[in-house]
């Protein structure tokens, strides 16, 4: 994740690092792919949510998705927001988890930076963003975080690309 400022995405100094992705949430939490623990993105991406759902099924848990995990090992976003809608417990225990973090992140980066408007993008923004405690609310309204319009990308699972591109194109020289 990243941040726009005037219109421009944010870099980072140096560099060029300013993945929010990474911001430590949980210094005891899960394991992430860049080396830290309890990270942003492994408490509540979907290869995390994934993952969470898949070591619980390797327990013996059950799950919709325990022959699709176990014969393909992953699945997009769009099977599992079909298990939650369809009521599966577990999947839903393990996205209301990543929305708590979700939450915990999105109201500390409000406070902090102070944004006029937060954006979430990817395959599992509109699942998450529907499970944060009070986002959802009177639907004629728009959804928010400590009083900041909460609001969704269009691009779906193409956000993440999306967004390399954009800071690809930024860093030429």
């Amino acid at each position: 994740g990243g941040w726009v400022v005037d219109g421009q995405l944010c870099a980072g100094f140096g560099r060029g690092e300013s993945d929010l992705g990474h911001v430590v949430l949980d210094p005891g939490g899960p394991r992430c792919r860049c080396g830290g623990r309890g990270c942003f993105e492994s408490l509540t991406s979907r290869r995390a949510v994934m993952d969470r759902i898949q070591e619980a099924i390797l327990a013996g848990r059950t799950s919709v998705l325990s022959e699709s995990l176990r014969e393909v090992g992953w699945m997009r976003g769009k099977e599992l927001r079909q298990a939650y809608r369809n009521g599966d417990p577990l999947v839903r225990e393990v996205v209301k988890a990543a929305a708590h973090w979700l939450d915990f992140a999105l109201r500390r980066l409000v406070r902090t930076l102070g944004p006029e408007v937060v954006m979430l993008g990817g395959g599992m923004a509109e699942l998450l963003r529907d499970s944060i405690p009070g986002s959802r609310g009177d639907p004629e309204t728009e959804p928010k975080v400590e009083g900041v319009p909460l609001r969704m990308s269009a691009l779906g699972d193409e956000a993440c690309i999306a967004g390399a591109a954009l800071l690809a194109s930024q860093l030429r020289p």
